[in-house]
């Protein structure tokens, strides 16, 4: 399973701080910083249980995005919100659930944002698939975005582990 987490780096002097716990947090920018850069992970998928309770298929990994040079304002808050990774499936022959997504906001606008990974699911010998990729260039409020899909689960099979994307 991806640890999912969010690294806030301020440009305009040095510091970083980060976010490694599930949950949604205000961040207030520093005084003196007007861009930033973040580094996103979403959580990662959880596996699939077979009909005999055993791992069947794992889910795949959380995505990463990045964005830097985003203009901010001193003293303003921004959403910041760690995913949380899937659980594997309750019950034997359950799917798992998808990992969450980590995100960066200003008010309603999402700034920068990297999905969870898919579930591996019951009957599947595919694993789950990774978290959603992303594109490079602006992002739609200033900055560069870029980043990368999160891994493939393994697949069901005697002779490998089931290892998460």
């Amino acid at each position: 399973m991806t640890v999912p987490s969010i690294l806030l780096g301020f440009f305009n002097s040095v510091g970083q701080q980060e976010f490694t716990s599930a949950g949604t947090f205000n961040f207030i920018v520093p005084q003196g910083v007007t861009t930033i850069g973040a580094v996103c992970v979403g959580g990662g998928g959880g596996g699939s249980r077979g009909a005999n309770g055993t791992e069947q298929a794992a889910g795949g990994g959380g995505g990463l995005r990045y964005i830097i040079d985003l203009p901010v304002t001193p003293g303003e808050t921004l959403t910041v919100t760690v995913g949380t990774g899937g659980p594997a499936g309750a019950a034997n022959g359950s799917s798992g659930t998808a990992g969450g997504n980590s995100s960066i906001a200003r008010g309603a606008n999402v700034l920068v944002q990297a999905n969870g990974g898919s579930p591996g699911t019951t009957g599947s010998v595919t694993g789950g698939t990774g978290g959603t990729g992303t594109t490079t260039g602006a992002g739609p409020f200033g900055g560069t975005i870029g980043g990368g899909n999160g891994g493939k689960g393994g697949d069901t099979s005697a002779t490998r582990t089931n290892n998460g994307g």
